[in-house]
C-alpha cells in the first residue's frame, strides 16, 4: 500500500478459498479496495485455472503476460472470463485502485482432478498459456450463485458447490479445450466429451 496507508483498512468484502475435490479449489472474491493496492505472489506451476471476472478493472500480470480481464465497474461491467494453463510457477501481480468492486470467480485444477475425471487427455499444458472465452448469461449466473451460495450445512453445501463449478468448467472448456481439439460439427460440446470417454475407455482394454 502507499507510504502513510500501512494501519488503514485495505479492503472489505468477502474472500474465500475452499477445496472441494482434491485437485479442485474454488477461489470467490467479492471486496472493494479501500485504498490503492498491489500484491504480488508466486503460483505453484501444474494446474489450469478458470477465471470469471463478473466486475472490476484491475490490472492482473502473470508472468510476462497481462491477463485480459478489465470487466469494468458497476452499471459499466462486462464480465469476463479465460482459461489459464500453468506448466511452472509464474510470478503473479494485481495492481487496484482505490474504491473499485472486485467480483471474481477462479477455479484451480490440478492434474489430480484431471486424473479422477477420467480427463487427462485435456491436460497438457505449454509453460504459459491463456485462452479467453466468453461467458453466457448462465455462467454468469453461476459464478453469482458462487459468490452467494444458497443456504446449506455440511456435505450438501460443498456438494452445491461442485455442482455449480463443474457446469462453469464445462462452459470454459467447451470454448477453450474442445473448440481446439477439433470438435466434429454437429456434436454438443457434452456429447464430444462422451464420445472422448467411450474411446478411452476402449482404448483401454477395460
Amino acid at each position: 500500500a502507499p507510504a502513510g496507508h500501512q494501519a488503514l483498512p485495505l479492503m472489505q468484502g468477502d474472500f474465500s478459498i475452499k477445496q472441494l475435490r482434491e485437485g479442485m479449489h474454488l477461489h470467490c472474491t467479492d471486496l472493494v479496495h479501500l485504498q490503492p493496492l498491489t500484491t504480488r505472489s508466486v503460483l505453484p506451476g501444474r494446474c489450469m485455472k478458470v477465471l470469471l471476472k463478473l466486475e472490476g478493472n484491475a490490472q492482473v500480470r502473470l508472468g510476462r503476460q497481462m491477463l485480459p480481464l478489465d470487466a469494468g465497474c458497476a452499471g459499466h461491467a462486462c464480465p469476463k472470463g479465460a482459461v489459464v494453463w500453468l506448466d511452472g510457477p509464474e510470478e503473479f501481480e494485481r495492481c487496484c485502485n482505490a474504491g473499485c468492486r472486485q467480483r471474481m470467480v477462479v477455479v484451480t485444477l490440478a492434474p489430480e482432478w484431471f486424473a479422477s475425471a477420467q480427463m487427462l487427455e485435456f491436460f497438457t499444458p505449454d509453460p504459459l498459456v491463456v485462452r479467453v472465452w466468453a461467458p453466457t448469461p448462465r455462467a454468469i449466473a453461476i459464478a453469482e450463485q458462487l459468490l452467494h451460495p444458497a443456504v446449506f450445512e455440511g456435505p450438501m453445501h460443498s456438494l452445491y458447490l461442485e455442482s455449480r463449478v463443474l457446469e462453469l468448467v464445462a462452459e470454459a472448456f467447451s470454448q477453450t479445450i474442445l473448440a481446439n481439439q477439433g470438435m466434429p460439427p454437429g456434436l454438443r460440446p457434452n456429447e464430444y466429451a462422451r464420445a472422448c470417454r467411450l474411446r478411452g475407455l476402449l482404448d483401454s482394454g477395460q
